[in-house]
């Protein structure tokens, strides 16, 4: 079975590396978006089906030719930045697809260099487990809504 597109976004690079290669080969992050501001701009075009303005430096595997069935979003970003992002995402021809959040009433602050490695790799196994329980992109699964990991 190939892998599921799907859409990060985290404010660290190391990390989203660590998560990318965690998920695969169940899940392929075609796209890392590192600020709201550009995910507000990026998300709504992938998820239409265009490419984003700016990809060539992307971490993601830049294979834009599925759109995502998911965006995951990481702890590093507040309620204003998702709303930002989300909110972007309600136009016209934007394909509808669940919001996996990062449960920021668990985190008391970013994780320190020593505690990155551990961070990144517990986040991705919980996104991971998510996505299966939601069945997301697979038949019957969860299509919409925000969810927490």
């Amino acid at each position: 079975m190939a892998p599921i597109p799907v859409l990060a976004c985290g404010k660290s690079v190391d990390i989203a590396k660590t998560v990318i290669d965690i998920v695969h080969p169940d899940y392929e992050v075609i796209h890392v978006v590192l600020n709201a501001q550009q995910g507000a701009i990026d998300i709504p075009r992938i998820l239409s089906g265009a490419h984003p303005t700016d990809h060539t430096s992307n971490v993601g595997t830049q294979n834009y030719s599925k759109i995502p069935v998911a965006v995951v979003v990481g702890g590093g970003f507040d309620d204003a930045d998702f709303k930002l992002m989300r909110d972007a995402c309600d136009g016209e021809g934007v394909k509808t697809v669940p919001w996996l959040r990062h449960d920021r009433s668990t985190l008391t602050g970013p994780p320190s260099k020593e505690e990155m490695a551990a961070f990144a790799k517990n986040s991705a196994e919980r996104v991971k487990k998510l996505m299966v329980d939601l069945k997301v992109g697979m038949e019957g699964g969860t299509s919409d809504g925000v969810h927490l990991f």
